[in-house]
C-alpha cells in the first residue's frame, strides 16, 4: 500500500455558506389623508448615503476574515477506516468561505468538502500502529466575494497566517481501508490543490474556442453544452489525478478510474470520466517498467463480462497499445482463475503472455459489461523479478505530475479531440478504427443536433462482433447521467429486430420504444457507436450503420413493424432496473 509522505500542499475548496447580509428597512403604512409622497428630507438622504458608503468600505476595507473553531471531539470513525470531522468555519459577513490545505497530512490523505467537513484516510501502516497524524487548513474568503482587504489585519498580522492545525487520531488496529478509496481520496487531494485549479482556467478558453469550432456545423455551441463546461473540467482534473496516484511501476497496484461521481460512505469523490467513456465499461490501470516482470492473476466470479481485454500501452493517455490480450486469447483454468505474464520477453504465442516495450508504462484493463449485473473479473498484480522497489514519489511530485499532464493532454489530447468531426451533422458513417481506441474495436461517430420534436432512427448490425454500444456525449467527451437516465444502449440491453439488426431511436424526448436513447436533456453532443469482438461471427460480414433524422410525429411509420413499444410505467421499471444493476457496480469496487 502506498506510503504517504509529508509535504506542503495547497488544497483548495469553496464552501457557499450565507450571502452578505442587508439591512431590513421598515415600510411606514401610508394614511388616505397623507397627501402626495414626499421626498426624504436631505439630512435623512444624506444619513442613508453615509450610511451606504460606511457599510461598504467597511465590506471593502475592514472585512474580517474567516475563523476555524475546530473541535477535535467532533471527529468520528466512520466505516472504511475513515475518520471525519468538521472544521466549522464561520465569517462575519457572510462571505463564502474556502479552505486551503496548507500542509498535508504525514500518514494518509485527506479530503476536505465545500461545507468545511472532511474525510480523513490513514496508510495500511499507520491503521496498523494508530496515533495522532495532523494537517494545516487557512480559511480564506477571498476567492467568489466581492474583492477586500482587511486593512487593520494587515497592521496586526496573526502569527499563525491565519492556519488552524487539525489532528485525527487513529486508534491502533483499525480496519485498513481499502486500496481503491486510499487511492481515490489522495486523488481528490491533489485535483483540489491550487496549482491544478489554476489549470483549469489554462485550459478553459482553450477548450471552449476548439468546441466552438466544432460544433459550428451543428448550430454552434449551446447553453447546454456551455453550462457544463465547468464540471468537464472538474471531471477532467480529478482523472488526471487518479492516474498521477498509482504510476509507480516497482509497487503496482490496480486502480479502478474513470468513474463517475460516487461515495463511500460520507467520502464523496467527484467523478474523473473523460475521452467518450463507454457506460458499459469498467477501466483499471496497472503500472509497469520494462526493467520490472510481473504476474497478473485473475479470476472469473460470477456472470462474466461480454468483453474483456489486457492492454500494454506507451503513455498515460492511452493512446499508443503495443499489446493486447482479448478474452477469447484467454487461457482459463476449469476453476475460472487465470495468470498472465507481463515483460520484455517476445510475444512468441506462449499463452497469456503481454510483451512490454522499453517504452511501457502501463497495462490498461477494460471489463465491458452486456448486462450491467455481469461481474469484472477480479484482479492482482504482484513483481517477480526481484529487484528493489524504487524511492516513491512525494506527495509534491505527484502534484507537479498532475500539472504537466493536464496542461498537455489538456491541450494536445483534447484540442484533437474537440476539433471537427468529418463526418457531416447527424450521419453516422462506415464503422472503422480510429487512433487511440482499443486495437479490437470498430466505431462510427457523428455530431447530433436535434429539436425537440426530432428524433434520429439508428439501425445497427452486429456483422462479425460479438458486442455494440450506442453511448451519448456532451460536448467535451463526456457521458451525461447514464445511470439515472438511458443515455446508452448496448447490444445485450437493447431489443433485437426479427431479421437481426436493432433499430435505435435518439431523442431528447421520449418516444415510447423500449430502444429509446435518451440525449440526457441534449439538444446537441455526439453518439460515439462502437463494436467489439471481432470474428464473433466470421461470416456475418463487417457491421453497419445507417441514421436518419425525422419527426417524431411521424416516427411510427419510420420504424420496423415489429418495435416494441413501452407504457410509461414500464419505461420506470425499465429505469429502475438500470439503476439498480449499475448500483451493484459500486459493490465490487472495492473488491476487485
Amino acid at each position: 500500500m502506498r506510503k504517504s509522505s509529508h509535504a506542503t500542499s495547497d488544497t483548495r475548496v469553496t464552501s457557499a455558506q450565507s450571502q452578505r447580509p442587508t439591512k431590513r428597512v421598515a415600510a411606514r403604512r401610508v394614511r388616505a389623508d397623507d397627501g402626495p409622497a414626499r421626498l426624504p428630507a436631505p439630512d435623512a438622504a444624506l444619513a442613508g448615503a453615509a450610511q451606504w458608503i460606511r457599510r461598504h468600505v467597511d465590506a471593502a476595507f475592514f472585512n474580517t476574515a474567516p475563523t476555524i473553531s475546530f473541535d477535535p471531539a467532533q471527529n468520528g470513525t466512520s466505516q472504511y477506516g475513515m475518520v471525519t470531522g468538521n472544521l466549522n468555519g464561520a465569517d462575519r459577513e457572510g462571505d463564502r468561505i474556502s479552505y486551503l490545505l496548507t500542509s498535508a497530512p504525514a500518514h494518509g490523505s485527506v479530503v476536505i468538502r465545500p461545507d468545511g467537513t472532511f474525510s480523513y484516510v490513514p496508510t495500511d501502516e499507520f491503521a496498523a500502529t494508530g496515533g495522532t497524524d495532523t494537517f494545516m487548513v487557512r480559511a480564506d474568503d477571498h476567492s467568489g466575494n466581492p474583492p477586500h482587504i482587511n486593512l487593520a489585519g494587515l497592521l496586526h498580522a496573526d502569527p499563525a497566517d491565519g492556519q488552524t492545525q487539525i489532528s485525527v487520531t487513529v486508534a491502533a488496529g483499525s480496519t485498513a481501508p481499502p486500496e481503491q478509496l486510499q487511492m481515490e481520496v489522495l486523488a481528490a487531494q491533489i485535483a483540489n490543490s491550487p496549482r491544478l485549479q489554476w489549470t483549469k482556467n489554462v485550459l478553459r478558453p482553450w477548450w471552449f474556442a476548439m468546441a466552438a469550432l466544432k460544433y459550428l456545423p451543428a448550430g454552434g455551441l449551446d447553453r447546454g453544452n456551455i453550462s457544463r463546461l465547468n464540471q468537464a473540467l472538474d471531471e477532467f482534473t480529478f482523472g488526471v489525478a487518479m492516474r498521477m496516484v498509482n504510476t509507480d511501476p516497482s509497487r503496482p497496484q490496480v486502480l479502478t478510474y474513470e468513474i463517475p461521481p460516487h461515495a463511500w460512505g460520507p467520502s464523496v469523490v467527484p467523478g474523473g470520466r473523460w475521452a467518450y467513456d463507454n457506460p458499459d465499461s469498467i477501466y483499471r490501470t496497472i503500472p509497469v517498467n520494462a526493467k520490472y516482470s510481473y504476474v497478473i492473476t485473475g479470476k472469473f466470479v460470477g456472470d462474466p463480462p461480454a468483453d474483456l481485454n489486457f492492454s500494454v500501452y506507451t503513455d498515460p493517455n492511452v493512446t499508443n497499445s503495443v499489446d493486447n490480450i482479448g478474452l477469447h486469447d484467454l487461457v482459463v483454468n476449469p476453476d475460472g482463475t487465470f495468470t498472465i505474464t507481463v515483460n520484455t520477453a517476445p510475444d512468441d504465442g506462449t499463452p497469456n503472455h503481454l510483451h512490454m516495450t522499453h517504452a511501457a508504462q502501463q497495462v490498461f484493463i477494460r471489463d465491458t459489461l452486456g448486462q450491467w449485473t455481469d461481474s469484472p473479473v477480479e484482479l492482482s498484480v504482484i513483481r517477480v523479478d526481484g529487484l528493489p522497489a524504487g524511492t516513491p514519489k512525494t506527495y509534491a511530485q505527484m502534484v507537479d505530475s498532475a500539472v504537466s499532464l493536464a496542461l498537455t493532454s489538456g491541450v494536445a489530447l483534447y484540442g484533437l479531440m474537440l476539433l471537427p468531426f468529418i463526418q457531416p451533422v447527424n450521419s453516422l458513417g462506415k464503422p472503422t478504427h480510429t487512433f487511440g481506441t482499443l486495437s479490437t474495436q470498430r466505431q462510427s461517430s457523428t455530431l447530433f443536433r436535434l429539436d425537440d420534436d426530432q428524433a434520429m432512427v439508428v439501425t445497427v448490425t452486429l456483422g462479425d462482433a460479438g458486442y455494440f454500444t450506442t453511448p451519448i456525449t456532451d460536448a467535451w467527451t463526456i457521458t451525461p447521467d447514464y445511470w439515472n437516465h438511458q443515455t446508452s444502449l448496448n447490444s445485450a440491453q437493447a431489443v433485437q429486430n426479427p431479421d437481426g439488426s436493432y433499430t435505435l431511436v435518439i431523442s431528447r424526448t421520449d418516444p415510447g420504444v423500449a430502444n429509446w436513447v435518451d440525449t440526457g436533456g441534449l439538444s446537441q453532443g455526439s453518439l460515439f457507436v462502437r463494436w467489439q469482438l471481432p470474428n464473433a461471427n466470421p461470416d456475418a460480414g463487417s457491421p453497419t450503420v445507417t441514421s436518419r433524422v425525422v419527426r417524431l410525429e411521424d416516427l411510427p411509420s419510420m420504424l420496423p413493424p415489429d418495435t416494441v413499444y413501452v407504457t410509461s410505467q414500464q419505461r420506470s421499471q425499465q429505469l429502475a432496473e438500470r439503476q439498480q444493476a449499475y448500483d451493484s457496480r459500486f459493490d465490487r469496487f472495492l473488491t476487485i
